[in-house]
């Protein structure tokens, strides 16, 4: 008798592993099915990408034209963007966030606050040293490498070291198994980076010329780190590259995503509550660039949806870090 209750349940759990490996088979394959057939579209959306960015720049006093490397991006984006639909729509469990790792903190408003202010007093102070030393206004000379780059690094350092010490103090479990900063699965996290950007960018760029085209022109900024690009001097490549593609993503992610969605998470109770809460402060910093703003809000969310599903800040870093790297390669290339 022992021995039948025992060849049962070695059978059940057989079946349900046989099971289990046959669902997951089923749906990669329908996953790799719908890319497939998305794939051919591809080049037809490439073709009409151009005449649609033309449209939208003879509207713009000055317009930015893309890059075929970056129309190429937008269209397969698209397709990877349209498949990851089709497959949330066969598993729909998964985009309400419902069983995903739990990040237990003491965090509160105060360290979130003064996080900030040390941020922003260190970049400010920083212009104004360097400026002093240089013989100038800060405000004087916008377009300054120089200038800038120095200080918005300093501004990154001290947030990101900050930030290290603020979480290493909050999280109970520590840092690595309480704020998922961990590299255990990073070829995973580098895969889910490479496809979240590619279906980031169509959302944000759609985002980004929509808001310009119903925005007065007069409205629209440019960053005033990528203002340095058109003519930077080439020994300041390294530390613009340093500034945008490392360090801001480091420290942005783990401020926002890593401290105020897990703060927003927790006091109002739910992992969406927190990502939406998160990607609108996110977009709000960027309101320099008020045409930017919605564009910020999508990245954030695509940000906050990823560090939610993985409990790791290594795939939102790295689609931060990807999607600037794009941006900043756009401008360099002209």
């Amino acid at each position: 008798r022992p021995f039948s209750r025992r060849a049962v349940r070695t059978e059940r759990r057989f079946a349900s592993s046989t099971s289990f490996r046959l669902v997951r088979t089923m749906r990669f394959n329908i996953f790799a099915a719908t890319v497939t057939m998305t794939l051919p579209a591809a080049k037809a959306i490439a073709k009409t990408l151009p005449a649609a960015a033309g449209a939208t720049a003879a509207t713009q006093p000055h317009p930015e034209d893309l890059s075929r490397g970056m129309l190429w991006l937008l269209a397969m984006g698209t397709c990877v963007l349209l498949a990851w639909v089709f497959a949330r729509v066969l598993r729909p469990e998964k985009i309400f966030l419902r069983r995903v790792p739990g990040r237990r903190n003491d965090l509160s408003v105060l360290h979130l606050l003064g996080l900030y202010l040390a941020y922003f007093f260190a970049q400010v102070l920083a212009q104004t040293a360097l400026a002093s030393a240089l013989g100038i206004q800060p405000g004087q000379a916008p377009g300054r490498a120089d200038l800038l780059l120095p200080a918005a690094i300093l501004a990154q350092v001290v947030l990101l070291a900050g930030g290290l010490v603020v979480a290493s103090m909050t999280f109970r479990l520590g840092l690595r198994r309480g704020l998922g900063l961990s590299l255990r699965h990073w070829p995973w996290d580098l895969a889910r980076a490479v496809l979240a950007l590619l279906a980031v960018l169509p959302a944000c760029v759609a985002a980004l010329k929509l808001t310009e085209m119903l925005m007065p022109p007069q409205w629209i900024r440019e960053h005033a780190i990528l203002r340095l690009v058109p003519g930077l001097d080439p020994v300041w490549v390294g530390p613009l590259l340093l500034c945008t593609v490392v360090l801001a993503p480091l420290a942005e992610e783990l401020f926002f995503r890593g401290l105020v969605q897990s703060y927003l998470r927790r006091i109002l109770g739910g992992a969406w509550a927190g990502v939406l809460g998160t990607s609108a402060m996110f977009a709000l910093a960027h309101w320099q660039q008020v045409q930017a703003v919605p564009a910020m809000f999508v990245l954030a969310v695509f940000l906050g949806y990823n560090y939610e599903r993985t409990g790791r800040l290594t795939a939102p870093i790295l689609i931060h870090a990807l999607f600037n790297a794009v941006m900043v390669l756009e401008e360099l290339a002209g």
